[in-house]
């Protein structure tokens, strides 16, 4: 006997209404007033029947239900179509802790939920049921259950689900698609939230693929084909977040590529640095049916073919035929696939983009002497929808280590650099950088000489001479230079510890030159030190001789020992020191010069022996040589010191008496280191008249006067002798004249 249950409040009402069917489902109706427990009502049940019948069998429920609780529909979980093409319907039985469980109501309709069918089953403990009798292929089929309990009693109904009923078309426009289409699974709910499909494909036969995932909400998906007329299956499966999958019937067609694959992105047109090749690289089409891509070239608004590049993970194109040295190269690539389409029948090619990738032409950098700074400009790199985001200039000395000079902002297209090697080849390139770590694009290679004007490759003091009185000339050596400079020469003496500025002289190719310092000098009294600084034409100062350090010579007569002694300060700084000194002499105030003696490189005092001189005026200058010994360049220099003068006070022999016509018959002086040229002599009577005067040291008073003889007697005398530094000596006294009879 069929009855027709009630349901609760989770259930929404509603009347299954079938036209025709085997047996009439039950009606669905809810008594909020028995707190949601069915009541079964026979089918013949009707207005008709009196109102006693309704409470008898009203009160007969309500007890009925009161001796066990009335049994819930098992949940209903999954319905899914297996690969046989079998419904598959799970569910979880209810609880039942009185074991008044009698049997499970499955109920199916093909056709919308118009028309049910019912299955009993017996075994409380079944969770699942197959459904075999069920044609899925054909239609979507709707599940919901019920249970009854031995008094006869159902429950109200589960949730209703539903195969997903499948269809799979080839595509009309565009062509090249699998049109996918499916029923809802949930006739009479909406769906849970979180569920998601996913679309499989069985290709090769045997092996399912996921290709395609998104959420609940379209019944409907094309997916492209790349295949070549092959018979397809599909199915879609969706996931629900109770971790149940509904899977919908397998459905499929012979389907066939006819679109062409996707575009592929160039991510860039590099220069080779070593070779000067164009390399043109893009990512692999998202099409992998890609069989081959074709490179072309820009020239203008002329676009053409220039080589294929087969397999789909081939993605590079060397074009040696590039001349990215003179010019940006520009290129376009387009894939095509292994199917033919058309009339007639022709590979499924891609259109390539819309911008020419073009390479970054690097102009040849630019250097100006003395500037210290590298100008470089190159062209923009082309082609990126996004545009460059920065530019990387690297630089090199070598051509192997490259060293990242600078990161530049995307629209910026030149670059000073500072920092480069002086004297040197230096390298240059420029990368592009775009959003993807993949865009990033070279360009050519340039080099540019950055000469530094040359200073001489060696400068050397060779001397500081004392060549006049207060007077100092300093020579200097130097590798000649192409390059014109200035030579600063400093001095420095005892007392101060700075340098001063004496001259600037400028010379490009001689290979010495001389300076002659007459500015404040004292030589007699004090050594001076000497310094060349190199000034080039940029105006830096890059080098510095060694030190020439004058001689300052000393000399003290002694007229006890009838000696000069001479002492003076070592020469300094050869690169070998003094390899010895000459001793130099004048007798003449410095008019010539004689070679007198010579010492060894540590000895600075020397006596000259003069005792057999005293016939001369007594005045001695002297100054001393110093010596090198070998030097870099290969021409030892010599220094003179200052001139030292020095005079021997005149020894002065005055006899006191003569006698004319006897041993002394005359008298005179005998004088020795004074100047004759400064000799006088008077000869006094008593009365202090002048009777005899001479300025010649040689000639004698005979004892007349006005060619008569004087009286014998004593007479009173005057010498005057200087000696020979002008110094004046005076002598006076007497002398006896005696009668030689």
């Amino acid at each position: 006997m069929a009855v027709i249950p009630c349901c609760v409040a989770r259930h929404p009402c509603r009347v299954h209404r079938p036209e025709t069917e085997n047996r009439t489902p039950p009606r669905v109706c809810t008594l909020h007033a028995l707190h949601d427990k069915p009541v079964f009502l026979h089918p013949t049940a009707g207005t008709l029947r009196t109102a006693a019948i309704h409470i008898i069998l009203l009160v007969f429920a309500l007890s009925a239900a009161k001796l066990h609780g009335q049994l819930d529909s098992p949940d209903l979980q999954c319905v899914w179509v297996d690969e046989d093409g079998n419904v598959v319907i799970n569910w979880v039985p209810p609880s039942d802790p009185d074991s008044a469980f009698d049997t499970y109501h499955l109920w199916s309709s093909s056709d919308g939920g118009t028309t049910w069918n019912e299955t009993i089953l017996n075994n409380y403990a079944a969770t699942s049921f197959v459904d075999t009798g069920a044609d899925p292929s054909a239609s979507g089929i709707c599940y919901y259950m019920t249970t009854e309990d031995i008094d006869g009693l159902m429950s109200v109904a589960s949730e209703t689900l539903c195969t997903m009923f499948l269809t799979v078309t080839p595509s009309v426009t565009p062509q090249g698609y699998a049109e996918l289409s499916w029923t809802s699974p949930f006739l009479f709910t909406a769906e849970p939230s979180g569920a998601t499909y996913d679309m499989l494909m069985e290709f090769p036969a045997g092996t399912w693929n996921v290709v395609g995932s998104f959420g609940f909400g379209p019944f409907d998906y094309a997916h492209e084909i790349s295949v070549c007329d092959e018979f397809l299956n599909f199915q879609v499966a969706l996931n629900l977040p109770s971790g149940c999958n509904l899977l919908s019937n397998i459905a499929g067609d012979v389907l066939t590529d006819a679109t062409a694959p996707a575009i592929p992105e160039v991510t860039s047109v590099s220069v080779d640095l070593s070779t000067n090749d164009v390399i043109v690289s893009w990512q692999p089409s998202q099409s992998p049916d890609t069989q081959a891509y074709i490179v072309y070239a820009c020239n203008g608004a002329v676009v053409s073919v220039i080589d294929t590049v087969w397999g789909y993970t081939n993605t590079q194109f060397v074009d040696l035929l590039a001349t990215p040295l003179t010019a940006p190269e520009s290129y376009l690539v387009a894939a095509f696939d292994t199917c033919y389409s058309g009339t007639p029948p022709s590979p499924n090619t891609s259109p390539t983009g819309d911008i020419c990738n073009t390479s970054i032409l690097l102009s040849s950098a630019a250097y100006i002497l003395c500037e210290d700074e590298v100008n470089i400009s190159w062209t923009p790199y082309l082609g990126w929808v996004q545009g460059v985001t920065s530019y990387e200039v690297w630089h090199s000395t070598d051509n192997l280590n490259f060293q990242l000079a600078a990161t530049l902002p995307g629209d910026q297209l030149d670059y000073t650099h500072t920092a480069f090697g002086q004297n040197t080849l230096n390298y240059y390139y420029v990368v592009a950088q775009g959003l993807s770590p993949a865009q990033n694009a070279n360009s050519n290679l340039v080099s540019v000489a950055t000469p530094y004007p040359d200073s001489p490759a060696a400068i050397y003091l060779a001397s500081a001479s004392v060549t006049q009185e207060d007077e100092v000339t300093v020579t200097t050596f130097l590798a000649p230079t192409v390059n014109m400079c200035n030579y600063h020469v400093e001095r420095r003496d005892d007392a101060e510890d700075d340098w001063d500025e004496v001259i600037v002289y400028s010379y490009s190719g001689t290979p010495a030159f001389q300076a002659i310092d007459l500015y404040n000098l004292n030589t007699s009294a004090q050594t001076y030190e000497y310094r060349v600084v190199v000034e080039n034409m940029c105006g830096d100062f890059v080098d510095t001789t060694n030190i020439g350090r004058t001689m300052r010579l000393q000399g003290i007569a002694n007229t006890s020992r009838l000696v000069n002694t001479l002492s003076w300060t070592y020469y300094g700084e050869w690169e070998n020191n003094a390899a010895g000194y000459r001793i130099h002499r004048s007798m003449d105030q410095g008019l010539s010069w004689t070679l007198l003696n010579e010492t060894t490189g540590n000895v600075n005092f020397y006596e000259d022996d003069v005792s057999d001189m005293l016939f001369t005026p007594g005045d001695f200058c002297y100054r001393v040589e110093a010596v090198e010994g070998a030097n870099t360049f290969g021409v030892p220099s010599s220094a003179l010191s200052n001139a030292a003068c020095v005079a021997q006070v005149p020894k002065v022999w005055i006899p006191n008496a003569f006698i004319p016509g006897g041993f002394n018959n005359t008298w005179r002086p005998t004088i020795s280191f004074a100047d004759p040229a400064s000799y006088l002599l008077v000869v006094y009577d008593r009365t202090g008249n002048g009777i005899f005067e001479s300025t010649d040291p040689a000639e004698s008073w005979d004892g007349t006067y006005k060619g008569e003889m004087v009286q014998d007697g004593s007479y009173a005398y005057y010498l005057a002798v200087r000696d020979g530094e002008g110094r004046l000596y005076e002598h006076t006294g007497f002398v006896l004249k005696l009668d030689g009879d």
